[in-house]
């Protein structure tokens, strides 16, 4: 009887500690900091990309006083269109990010702040793929020039937001590279990587 009593309770604290074992491997800090680093990568690219898009955009549309109503719209719709990837690909990395499970509160936290940045970006992108979008359907020549002021106006606004929204998302990435770099030094010895914008 006291082996069978002293086999239970050895299985028994075995199983304890087991349990405490596998709590303790549970996904460390730097690895979520590392998927976090990968969604704020997967963003800088985008924005690049789309950058990158628009010089090329912007170099083609120096064309000069001969360009005709349809080729105005062309590079409307060419805009939009590029636009809309853009968005496309924000509401993308927006999802996978919804999916990163983070148990770290103020990783959690960072990711909800970036979570909000990505949604207000593509919303500043919608804006001025709507306020292209006007270019594409316009009628004639003469209303040429109301159109092109009301996308100046609405493109400002959606520029303005679109910088705001840059220096937030610049802050925070800096906040989570020296979160993710003092925890990582201090956990295991590991670094998170530094993501730079």
């Amino acid at each position: 009887m006291l082996t069978t009593l002293r086999r239970f309770l050895i299985w028994g604290l075995t199983g304890v500690a087991i349990v405490f074992l596998l709590a303790s491997c549970g996904e460390s800090t730097v690895a979520q900091c590392n998927r976090l680093a990968d969604v704020v990568n997967q963003t800088k690219d985008i924005i690049d990309n789309f950058e990158a898009e628009m010089q090329t955009f912007n170099a083609d549309q120096a064309g000069g006083p001969d360009r005709t109503l349809e080729d105005i719209r062309d590079a409307a719709n060419d805009y939009t269109d590029s636009v809309d990837r853009t968005v496309a690909d924000l509401n993308g990395v927006a999802a996978t990010l919804d999916g990163i499970e983070v148990s770290d509160e103020s990783l959690a936290e960072f990711k909800a702040e970036y979570a909000e940045i990505i949604a207000g970006i593509a919303t500043a992108f919608e804006q001025a793929s709507a306020a292209m979008g006007t270019i594409t359907t316009v009628e004639s020549e003469a209303d040429l020039p109301a159109q092109v002021e009301t996308l100046q106006a609405e493109t400002s606004a959606a520029v303005e937001q679109y910088n705001e929204l840059s220096i937030q998302e610049s802050t925070l990435i800096a906040q989570v590279n020296l979160y993710c770099g003092a925890t990582g030094g201090e956990s295991n010895g590991d670094t998170a990587p530094q993501n730079g914008q």
